[in-house]
């Protein structure tokens, strides 16, 4: 079955890529649509585990452009505003740990709602803040969503879920930094970008810091699908006609408090499971992106080291994601 959903998705991921193929690239586009998916079971290993299922839908609009620029510090900017609605689900190791007394990481689900901000400077760099509102625990909907689609795509039903842990609503602010390092030219092949990430609120609270490298046919920041920049008022000068380039994103974090592991940080009944984090947790993306005229089409793989100090194994699982702009 995952070998099917996996073919499923190349296909529809190509056919987006042949429509796309079809407008004029030097035409812009003002809005977007994405969805990112996040699974597993999209490596084919046939486990279902810790960071089990994310699934991620966004809008995004350009506020103004280098063309009809603000001037910040004396420099240009552009401006993109995203708003999504997110939910993800955390299961422990194996889909028996409840029956053998194993619960090596919490049942968990968080579902928010997020606006933000992103600004794009003429040096490359990039800032970007934002505020989430969601919940934690049963009202996330995780266990139902779950039971859903593992119905539907044949896979084992999970018991446990009665342990996840307490509702709690939540308010996190997030930070990001992106300072361009290397690869000045707009025709590089290659580059590398620092960045900075600062969470804050009831939900997670960590510092990450990364480094992203880009090898191959890609726009400078402003303009990139990864940075999800591809959008102006004015018409496109790209320098190239498409993106087509793999990435390595190498990031450390320093986790102050995470909601899934520890439950709500000011309940005093945070459920009948919960698991004290990792301080230090090491993630790291490889993967492709391909962006021309209305769509884009990313795929990376994810391995994260273990994020709570009860868990027995690393994490791995692939993330897909898809977008469309229009006017």
């Amino acid at each position: 079955m995952q070998k099917a959903l996996l073919i499923l998705i190349l296909i529809v991921g190509f056919g987006i890529i042949g429509f796309g193929q079809e407008s004029d690239s030097t035409k812009s586009y003002r809005h977007e649509i994405q969805i990112v998916s996040d699974n597993d079971n999209y490596l084919l290993n046939l486990e279902d585990g810790y960071y089990t299922n994310g699934l991620f839908i966004s809008y995004s609009f350009i506020n103004y452009d280098r063309n009809k620029a603000k001037i910040i510090n004396g420099k240009k900017t552009k401006a993109i505003t995203r708003f999504e609605l997110g939910q993800l689900i955390y299961n422990p190791h194996d889909y028996d740990s409840y029956a053998n007394g194993n619960v090596d990481r919490p049942f968990a689900g968080y579902l928010y709602v997020k606006a933000q901000q992103s600004r794009f400077y003429e040096n490359e760099n990039l800032l970007r803040y934002g505020i989430s509102v969601g919940v934690i625990g049963q009202s996330s909907f995780a266990r139902q969503i779950q039971t859903v689609y593992h119905h539907f795509l044949g896979i084992h039903h999970l018991e446990g879920w009665q342990t996840q842990v307490n509702n709690t609503a939540t308010v996190n602010l997030n930070f990001d930094y992106v300072y361009h390092l290397l690869g000045k030219s707009p025709r590089r092949f290659f580059d590398i970008a620092a960045i900075g990430k600062i969470n804050a609120g009831n939900a997670f609270d960590n510092a990450i810091g990364s480094l992203v490298l880009r090898l191959g046919k890609f726009e400078k920041n402003d303009r990139s699908a990864y940075w999800n920049s591809r959008l102006d008022k004015s018409s496109g000068k790209y320098a190239k006609k498409s993106e087509l380039f793999i990435f390595i994103q190498p990031e450390l974090e320093y986790q102050f408090y995470n909601a899934t592991l520890e439950g709500g940080m000011f309940l005093k009944e945070k459920g009948p499971v919960t698991s004290p984090p990792m301080p230090w947790v090491y993630t790291n993306h490889i993967g492709f992106c391909y962006a021309k005229n209305k769509i884009g089409l990313s795929f990376a793989y994810v391995h994260e080291s273990r994020e709570a100090k009860t868990m027995i194994a690393n994490d791995d699982y692939a993330t897909l994601s898809f977008s469309l702009r229009f006017n």
